[in-house]
């Protein structure tokens, strides 16, 4: 599901499966040049953080530091909020995490949310991915 039809954000996903029960998801969220998304929220005025969702696990942590994940995050001074200071992503975020996934479970949705911006409008975006899943 998608908010808008030229996304500035594409999703991929890939899911191996590394032991019993075990998966690793290969996450990948591209951010086209010119965008960024908000990595870190801020609630009173209403920017929601972008979140990756295995399940209902939330894996997306800003400046992560885990191995095989690249999450790092800038600051930049929105025009937008007249040059509030934001934590944010830009062009890539790569992702390796390993989940345990209960038998008897096909696929898992894999979600991403949030709020993304090119300085002059922002945009809502929610993508879901269906990875199906091989016990």
């Amino acid at each position: 599901m998608a908010f808008c039809q030229n996304l500035p954000v594409i999703l991929n996903v890939q899911a191996l499966k590394t032991g019993n029960h075990l998966f690793t998801f290969y996450i990948e969220v591209e951010i086209k040049e010119g965008w960024h998304a908000f990595a870190i929220g801020d609630p009173v005025l209403g920017i929601e953080p972008c979140t990756i969702l295995i399940g209902n696990r939330n894996i997306l942590v800003p400046d992560n530091n885990e191995t095989g994940s690249d999450c790092k995050t800038i600051l930049i001074n929105d025009p937008l909020f007249r040059g509030k200071s934001f934590r944010v992503f830009t062009s890539k975020v790569a992702i390796e995490k390993t989940v345990e996934i209960d038998e008897g479970i096909p696929f898992i949705l894999v979600k991403l949310e949030g709020l993304v911006s090119d300085n002059k409008q922002i945009v809502p975006v929610e993508i879901v991915k269906e990875v199906n899943i091989k016990i």
